[in-house]
């Protein structure tokens, strides 16, 4: 029972020091100006020069008035409000820039493209308005470029550029393209992305091999090619554990596996 006060105690002192303003989240127009409220408890910021009688939200990080664009607190330079779309991840456009979300500050939003009819974000097929994803929409392109967040992406071909989603969750990121596969922005040495596609979670092919994860024992990922392994009878027998087969081998993080006795 003492516990039990105990905790109830500090569970009321945390909510009781947090006034009605500590639990606000987003834009507030209050006494005549605008507010932008964030964190737990959250933090009062004045949106310096927003206009009160035609400032509307978009969402809880960014708004516009008959003049100007909002990120938080601050104004997104040379966005027009007319125009502005947010779209997913860090990404956004007007009809004259694409933009991105690269920092903190007065110069949060940066412009990264030049070509808004052309700027969209590269979908991640596991990113649905139902299932929101850990990795989320990590990419965009126009016809000039990919570009992850703020920077190009300078070795990426835009035309036939996708993102390949892994363990969901996992914070992983990998891409290919005509030419290459990347994993973090890195070609994979020798893999061909023209062919390369997924298996399963663990489990990738290419026209000459198969590819697979390895994780070493502090939770680092790298890739190898199961040189025995044989693409025509390569097949995924437990996708929980990570297990494949073909006409020679098992296979698991990256090696031929034999299962243990348990006798």
């Amino acid at each position: 029972m003492l516990k039990k006060m105990i905790s109830f105690s500090l569970i009321g002192l945390l909510f009781g020091s947090c006034n009605v303003d500590g639990l606000k989240n987003g834009y507030y127009i209050e006494s005549d100006t605008v507010f932008y409220y964030s964190g737990f408890p959250a933090h009062k910021y004045i949106v310096h020069g927003a206009d009160v009688s035609s400032f509307k939200t978009i969402n809880k990080e960014y708004a516009t008035d008959k003049k100007q664009v909002f990120y938080k607190e601050h104004p997104v330079k040379k966005a027009d409000p007319t125009s502005f779309k947010v779209m997913e991840g860090f990404y956004s456009k007007d009809k004259n820039y694409g933009f991105a979300v690269g920092a903190n500050g007065p110069d949060a939003v940066f412009i990264i493209s030049y070509e808004p009819d052309y700027f969209e974000i590269v979908s991640n097929p596991e990113e649905t308005p139902v299932n929101h994803t850990a990795e989320g929409i990590m990419y965009a392109r126009d016809r000039q470029h990919v570009y992850y967040g703020r920077y190009i992406f300078e070795l990426a071909d835009p035309i036939t550029f996708e993102y390949v989603p892994m363990r969901s969750g996992s914070g992983y990121d990998l891409a290919r393209d005509k030419k290459y596969v990347y994993w973090h922005q890195k070609p994979i040495e020798g893999a061909d992305g023209g062919t390369f596609q997924k298996i399963s979670t663990d489990y990738f092919k290419d026209a000459k091999a198969i590819w697979s994860t390895r994780i070493d024992n502090r939770g680092n990922t790298s890739w190898v090619v199961l040189t025995e392994a044989d693409i025509s009878t390569f097949k995924v027998i437990d996708p929980n554990r990570g297990i494949a087969q073909d006409k020679n081998h098992s296979y698991k993080n990256g090696d031929i596996y034999i299962e243990p006795d348990n006798q």
